[in-house]
Formats: C-alpha cells, sequence, structure tokens
C-alpha cells in the first residue's frame, strides 16, 4: 500500500496491516467510498448554491447579515431539500454498493465490512447457497422502502425550488 511504503522509506517504520484490523478495513472502505463520491455531492450541493439569486444575499447583507449569518439564514435553508435528496441516495447507493467493499476490503476481516451486495455474492458464489443470496438482498427492502417513501414525500410537499 502506497501509505506503508511511505512509511517505511521516509520514516523507517512498517504502517499497520489496514486491511486485517477491522476498524482499519471500515475506515478504508469510508474512505474509498468518499473518494469515489465527494466529486458528484460537491457539483450537486454547489449547483444548488450557485442556483440562489444573488439578489437574496444582497437584501440579507442590507439588513446586516455578515457572512457566517448569510450562510446560516440564507444558503442552508435553500439547499436543505437538495441536501436531503443527496444524503438519501446516498445511503441507498452505500447499502447496495458492491465495488468498493469488494475492491477494498472484500468484506473482511471476519465478514465485518460486508455491504449486502457483497454479502449477497458471498453466499451465491463462494458457499454456493443463491437462496441465501437472494434473501440477502431482499431483506433490504424493508429498510429501503420507507426511505424512498420518505424522499418522495418530502420532495411533494415541499419541493425541490428555490
Amino acid at each position: 500500500m502506497f501509505i506503508n511504503s511511505f512509511l517505511r522509506q521516509v520514516v523507517g517504520i512498517e504502517g499497520p496491516l489496514w486491511l486485517s484490523n477491522p476498524r482499519l478495513a471500515l475506515g478504508a472502505n469510508i474512505v474509498a467510498y468518499i473518494w469515489k463520491w465527494l466529486p458528484f455531492w460537491t457539483l450537486v450541493l454547489l449547483a444548488a448554491r450557485m442556483a440562489i439569486p444573488p439578489d437574496i444575499y444582497e437584501a440579507a447583507q442590507v439588513d446586516g447579515a455578515g457572512g457566517v449569518r448569510r450562510f446560516l439564514d440564507v444558503t442552508l435553508p435553500l439547499i436543505a431539500n437538495v441536501y436531503l435528496v443527496s444524503t438519501l441516495l446516498s445511503v441507498i447507493w452505500t447499502i447496495g454498493d458492491f465495488t468498493i467493499v469488494f475492491l477494498v476490503s472484500g468484506g473482511g476481516p471476519f465478514h465485518l465490512t460486508e455491504v449486502v451486495a457483497t454479502l449477497a455474492n458471498r453466499y451465491w458464489f463462494d458457499y454456493g447457497q443463491p437462496e441465501l443470496g437472494v434473501a440477502a438482498v431482499i431483506s433490504v427492502l424493508p429498510l429501503l422502502i420507507p426511505i424512498a417513501i420518505m424522499l418522495m414525500r418530502r420532495v411533494q410537499r415541499r419541493g425541490v425550488q428555490l
């Protein structure tokens, strides 16, 4: 790994075994997921921020709001719906994201970093029990359906508009 190589060459110490420690493996998966999706979410939130008319900021400035107050009282409420939709989409996508966990840690150590997709894959292909793989995927529906309903109701009630 790059970090271990850097530590060995520059500092002269051996780094930890990143993927054999459960906390470090989970952290490696989280960092990889953030690395993958941060540009997308940054563009989504930037687009929401840029859709706010400058007149609103000028009015807040005339009323005496400083930079922090303008952010808290103008920007945050106006992009709250976009932030909610982004968060719920991220939760849904994370549950089924096979590639990050499979490529970074393979679900290990001791299956502690598994997500539903890698667990289903393990049951289906490694253990030869496709019925358990299907059951693992279907078991997430009671969680995903209420999240999707909440998302649709929230967007329908308040609308994603400025």
